[in-house]
């Protein structure tokens, strides 16, 4: 809504570019790397249900927590919300703010996420913007009318209104907001004297006659949904006031990639939010509400501009809290509905604080127009930079990718054998994983039916374990479907599981089933820590190729009370003590921790340990042993009828073979691809990291701790022997120490290699103990035994030290 003196003019051609580049930005933001990472659950059940005719759109959806319009338009549709933006800005405050507002907006790391995910959140966005577009115009419209004479009604913005909203509401629930901030708005237009107007009874029974074709068009649907939910779970644990408005004024700027720690940043937004809500309350004092005529005075207007911007932006947030109150519901997403008010405000206050600079300067004898123009423009420019860091992480930093189906897919396509099966615990994962899963094992949906079974839940697992040698087990979700663990417990007890990696905010674990009998083939009698006591062990088979799972069963003693959850390691170790393969777990997995386990209880604790793909043929060493899972201490040996180390178990040997058939890439678990030559060897790719940390390689290194570099190599018919001359340098290209490198520590040289063997070649390199921290990087050149070079250097990927 606009003053007199704010009136907008014809749009000048700066305006028009302006708002020109602004929409190809936030296109191309919304567009950029969209396939770079995978569809997740929610979204999977997206293309699934958009690929289904409509009654049965409507059919399913009535059992989702999603209202069903936006399935319906992805049947045939797929950034609304940073032009809407730039509309309301310009209505409400004029077109610099609308343009600043819009830009914000376009960078805006949070509505990216919801831009390139297929979900409805961005939609609502854009429906809500609309909704309260339509009816600002309808406002501003009915009060221009009367003072200009006008009897009729402007049914169209009222009836965009009525449209919008009730799309919004067939979109997402938490739309019901919409309803209150409209009502809100209405009620301050008519305190700031619109109830003076002539005719506002009729104006009065309209809003009320839309309102209730809104209710009555969404009844239908509510009646269908209201018992799912009636009974749908929280999604969220508790949380208070404080924490909510925290993470808004978080989340709204900078995107779900940005720390909880960028303190500095949320700081001065806040304060930009405030300098952009403050006149408000500064104005109120000065406003006669005795008539209409309040509604054309520039105080007058400005507060109610303010007050749709202020009630826009919190009432969303406001219906999260309430709500909460009842069964916690707080997800971010759920307040994207709030961003344009969020944006508006800023964009305001952004303008507002440069206003007001602008103005001291006038006063000191100054031109105000540079001295305005540059604080708008500096405060513009640190919240896009602030918005463009966070839209870096959300690109390019895995620490924020959505679940990796895809990648889930591909890796089990690629390692699956026969005779192997998939769990999806949580059955509905169906529809994501099939959407990518290319491969011909078969696959189980478990627990069958919410809540679980338990009889024909252990029936179908005891069944699937009887029917394969080997499980993968795809775990999301779990509180919901099998709220007591029951499928993965049953698993745990029953077979060996040896992978448990997580993909985003999914799981992947793979279990092997038994091959023998349940009983310790070898007798032993070792105290660890004067607590518990290893009575016996099975270490499996004698040979073993490159992805095989070896089991490895531990009978266990408790011996006296146990206060610690404790973890057992398995490490396989080649003669030069690399760890070749391990498995870090509590016993059983977690089912029965330690702390549990009372004097003389016996466990017996199934552990699989996977050969990684590419690990050289050679003799390896079976250890293991326990440690606390608070410190990594480990536990040592009291007592024992077996010579050796003090705090690991030598449990045998075990020869890995040479595999027939080369591993896809796929299934290496590789970080850092490159597929370099160097002479007629490849290098396929590398990882590295702080030794022992392979779960978590983004982990920073300590000053003299050992790196842990691991190369991937493709042979050809003809290897040569080679040697690698790494040399540590900073950023600046300066050597800090050098290394000589011998592929597998000679244990497997290259000219054994055969060809297109893949071969995994792993090594520690101490760093230097006076390390400042910062960023370093390793360069690698290779060369034959007379000195001749092979291919050219290659820097690696900076890592961080602290």
């Amino acid at each position: 809504m606009q003053t007199p003196t704010k009136m907008i003019a014809p749009w000048i051609p700066w305006a028009l570019l302006a708002l020109a580049f602004i929409l190809l930005l936030a296109l191309g933001l919304r567009l950029y790397r969209i396939d770079g990472q995978s569809l997740w659950y929610d979204e999977g059940t997206s293309v699934a249900l958009a690929m289904r005719d409509l009654p049965t759109i409507t059919r399913d959806a009535t059992a989702d927590i999603h209202p069903p319009l936006y399935y319906y338009l992805l049947h045939t549709w797929v950034g609304l919300v940073v032009f809407l933006t730039f509309l309301l800005g310009r209505r409400l405050f004029g077109v610099a703010t609308g343009l600043l507002a819009a830009f914000l907006s376009a960078l805006s790391p949070f509505q990216v996420y919801y831009s390139q995910e297929t979900r409805m959140y961005i939609l609502v966005t854009a429906l809500g913007a609309a909704s309260v577009l339509a009816l600002i115009k309808w406002l501003d419209d009915s009060a221009d009318e009367n003072l200009h004479g006008k009897t009729a009604l402007p049914t169209f913005y009222l009836f965009t209104w009525v449209l919008s909203t009730t799309l919004a509401l067939y979109t997402h629930y938490f739309a019901l907001s919409l309803l209150l901030i409209a009502n809100l708005v209405f009620g301050t237009w008519l305190l700031l004297g619109a109830w003076r107007i002539p005719d506002t009874r009729r104006r009065i029974i309209a809003w009320l006659l839309a309102q209730g074709i809104v209710l009555i068009t969404y009844l239908p649907w509510l009646l269908l949904s209201w018992r799912q939910l009636q009974t749908w779970p929280a999604v969220s644990s508790a949380f208070t006031l404080t924490f909510l408005v925290g993470e808004v004024l978080r989340v709204f700027p900078l995107g779900l990639s940005a720390e909880r720690t960028a303190g500095l940043m949320v700081w001065l937004l806040a304060g930009i939010l405030i300098a952009g809500s403050l006149p408000v309350f500064v104005v109120r004092t000065s406003v006669r509400y005795s008539s209409a005529e309040a509604l054309t005075t520039n105080k007058g207007r400005d507060l109610l501009n303010l007050s749709i911007a202020l009630l826009y932006c919190i009432i969303p947030v406001a219906t999260v809290y309430l709500l909460s109150l009842r069964r916690p519901l707080y997800n971010p997403k759920f307040l994207l509905l709030a961003t344009p008010g969020y944006f508006l405000l800023v964009a305001h206050g952004i303008l507002t604080l440069s206003g007001w600079i602008g103005a001291a300067f006038h006063k000191w004898g100054f031109k105000p127009g540079f001295y305005t123009a540059t604080p708008a423009a500096v405060l513009a420019l640190l919240v896009a930079t602030a918005e463009a860091q966070s839209l870096n992480n959300y690109y390019f930093d895995p620490r924020y990718a959505r679940d990796d189906y895809r990648g889930i897919a591909s890796y089990v396509a690629a390692a699956g054998r026969t005779g192997d099966a998939i769990i999806l615990n949580a059955p509905a994962q169906v529809e994501i994983f099939r959407y990518y899963y290319r491969g011909n094992l078969e696959i189980y949906p478990l627990p069958r039916r919410r809540p679980p079974d338990p009889t024909a839940t252990r029936q179908a697992v005891a069944e699937i374990v009887a029917r394969h040698n080997r499980i993968f087990a795809v775990l999301w979700a779990t509180e919901q479907s099998d709220p007591d663990r029951l499928v993965e417990s049953l698993l745990d007890r029953s077979t060996y599981k040896a992978v448990d990696s997580w993909w985003g905010n999914v799981r992947l674990a793979l279990f092997a089933t038994p091959t023998h009998t349940e009983t310790a083939l070898r007798t032993a009698n070792v105290d660890l820590g004067g607590q518990i006591t290893l009575t016996g062990y099975d270490a499996g088979p004698t040979t073993v190729t490159p992805g095989d799972v070896l089991p490895v069963s531990l009978f266990w003693q408790a011996t006296a009370p146990i206060s610690q959850r404790l973890k057992v390691f398995i490490h396989v170790l080649d003669a030069q003590g690399n760890i070749l393969a391990q498995r870090d777990a509590e016993p059983t997995n977690g089912d029965q921790p330690t702390v549990d386990w009372q004097p003389g209880d016996r466990v017996i604790d199934r552990q699989g340990v996977l050969i990684p793909y590419g690990t050289p043929p050679v003799a390896a060493q079976i250890v293991a042993g326990l440690y606390r899972a608070d410190t990594g201490q480990r536990l040592t040996i009291v007592a024992s009828d077996q010579p050796g180390d003090k705090d690991r178990i030598s449990l045998g040997q075990v020869q890995i073979e040479r595999p027939a058939v080369a591993p896809p890439i796929e299934v290496l678990g590789i970080r850092h691809r490159v597929d370099a030559a160097f002479g007629p060897v490849r290098l396929l790719g590398y990882n590295q990291h702080r030794l022992g940390y392979d779960h978590a390689p983004e982990t920073p290194l300590a000053p003299g701790a050992p790196l842990h570099l691991g190369l991937y190599w493709r042979a050809s018919a003809s290897n040569p022997f080679f040697t690698i001359h790494a040399q540590l340098e900073d950023t600046a290209a300066r050597g800090l120490a050098n290394y000589t490198i011998t592929p597998t520590g000679d244990l497997y040289p290259p000219d054994r290699w055969v060809d297109g063997e893949v071969v995994r070649d792993q090594h520690r390199l101490p760093l230097p103990g006076d390390l400042a921290p910062g960023a370093y990087r390793l360069r690698l050149d290779l060369a034959r035994t007379d000195g001749t070079a092979l291919g050219q250097p290659l820097v690696l990927q900076p890592f961080q030290v602290e």
